[in-house]
């Protein structure tokens, strides 16, 4: 098996390029088809001001943004799916049939998805026999209930016949409730994402380094609102020690209170990955307080700067964050729990040189290696 056709989204690519590079270092040519639309320009990995005005099927350099990953991955074999189109659109069906034919062109061994399909590209399903679908959520989150989403992810997993999981605590429940045998489930992991490497900098902010980071998408499930109690706790302790809030997106709650203490900072917009290199870099430490989770990127961000993680103990984030090893992890929804482990590592220095260095052990070669996450997916492929 050489050959490989990968479709993904930008949303996907900080974790997905590691892996591709992997692959591509095994020997295996990995056809990337990119999807880009109007409405997902923007994903943590790149920030594209402008559409390509063309439906169609371009080399990746019509978005130049593209081209700072020359030297990380091959970009040879790099396709961007362009759709400017309504989805329906004559114009948008030409560009899937041109998509399908592509795909048929190459002839791969494997078709790897890393979302399901929609409508749209309905016709992947006739190689369904060849089509590895990666499942980054099993069940959908708190507050984002997608009924359209839901609709083609079961399509999806009535169709298909191999998923991979990307952590082993939700296999039992996803496996139960979709009736799936063991053949047809493999269970991975994510590395770290090595990309922002690329986007060194030194940013400064208007506030000193060693504070403590939460960073991403703000959505009601990653339990910011506890986040913002614990550091109330936190700061009669330690008066010095700041929290950074860095994402775009809606609070579920009013934090105008919050705005106006002067240990919390709010960076509530799009956060670009020269901005996150450098907030990353000046923390002490990152909190991930989420109250549902499958497993997070945001903990393979801060591993690749070598920084400690703070987790609740939900959905996979328990498998990513060896507790007192690589970070700590609490119960879920108790704000006194999270308070001290935020005390902990805020004091401990010496705990916080301890787990980078364990975390510098497990992504190069350890279980989060991507040479190791290679591995187990080309087994699968080969099943």
């Amino acid at each position: 098996m050489k050959r490989i056709v990968y479709y993904t989204h930008v949303y996907f690519l900080d974790c997905d390029l590691p892996l591709i590079k992997s692959l591509q270092d095994r020997g295996y040519d990995v056809y990337l088809f990119l999807e880009i639309t109007s409405s997902r320009l923007n994903s943590t990995l790149i920030n594209i001001d402008k559409i390509h005005p063309v439906d169609g099927i371009f080399d990746y350099t019509i978005y130049p943004q593209l081209g700072r990953f020359k030297d990380f991955i091959n970009l040879d074999k790099v396709s961007i799916l362009n759709r400017v189109s309504k989805v329906y659109g004559w114009n948008s069906l030409k560009l899937r049939w041109k998509f399908f034919q592509k795909i048929n062109k190459i002839s791969p061994e494997v078709i790897h998805l890393t979302d399901f399909l929609d409508s749209y590209d309905c016709l992947l399903y006739y190689y369904r026999n060849k089509i590895v679908q990666v499942v980054h959520d099993p069940f959908p989150h708190v507050g984002e209930a997608d009924f359209r989403r839901n609709f083609f992810r079961n399509i999806g997993i009535r169709t298909l016949k191999k998923f991979v999981l990307l952590n082993e605590r939700q296999r039992d429940d996803f496996q139960g409730k979709y009736g799936l045998v063991d053949q047809q489930l493999s269970t991975n992991k994510l590395g770290a994402y090595d990309c922002l490497l690329l986007y060194e900098s030194d940013i400064k902010f208007d506030f000193s380094k060693g504070y403590v980071l939460f960073f991403g998408r703000i959505s009601k499930y990653k339990g910011i609102d506890k986040l913002l109690e614990a550091m109330a706790i936190v700061h009669e302790s330690l008066p010095h020690l700041r929290l950074v809030i860095a994402g775009g997106g809606d609070f579920h709650f009013d934090i105008e209170d919050y705005k106006k203490l002067e240990y919390i900072t709010f960076l509530n917009r799009y956060v670009t990955m020269s901005e996150l290199y450098s907030l990353l870099n000046g923390a002490k430490f990152v909190v991930c307080p989420y109250i549902e989770a499958t497993q997070s990127g945001v903990v393979m961000t801060s591993y690749t700067l070598r920084k400690p993680v703070i987790v609740t103990d939900v959905g996979g984030l328990a498998e990513m964050v060896e507790d007192g090893k690589t970070g700590l992890v609490v119960e879920a929804n108790s704000v006194q729990k999270l308070s001290e482990a935020i005390c902990l590592l805020g004091i401990d220095s010496n705990l916080n040189e301890q787990m980078s260095a364990n975390i510098t052990n497990l992504i190069s070669a350890g279980d989060l290696s991507w040479s190791n996450i290679a591995a187990k997916y080309v087994d699968f492929y080969n099943k």
